[in-house]
């Protein structure tokens, strides 16, 4: 579950929060906006929102930690309907970071 949420993450952003280090983030952070740079931004857009149901397990509040530097807000959500046995829950990442 982890790894296919993860996975539509990286097609979001065009990177893989789980395994980019420091240098990486600040030399985005640190690039000047154009064309250039584009192509590795993935298809979600500034502003843009990320939903993914993932299974409560190993690494996933970690996850959801990393998704928190990428976007404005980010909260966990279990839906009324969800039975109280299921360990489904909703990662919501609303307002993607330029």
């Amino acid at each position: 579950s982890l790894e296919l949420a993860n996975h539509a993450l990286v097609i979001a952003l065009g990177e893989d929060l789980m395994e980019r280090d420091e240098t990486q983030a600040d030399a985005r952070k640190n690039a000047p906006p154009g064309p250039e740079v584009l192509p590795d931004l993935g298809v979600l857009r500034v502003g843009g929102h990320f939903v993914a149901k993932v299974l409560e397990g190993a690494g996933v509040r970690e996850w959801g930690q990393q998704c928190r530097q990428e976007f404005r807000r980010v909260v966990w959500m279990r839906p009324k309907a969800t039975r109280a046995e299921s360990r489904e829950v909703y990662l919501v990442a609303l307002h993607r970071n330029p």
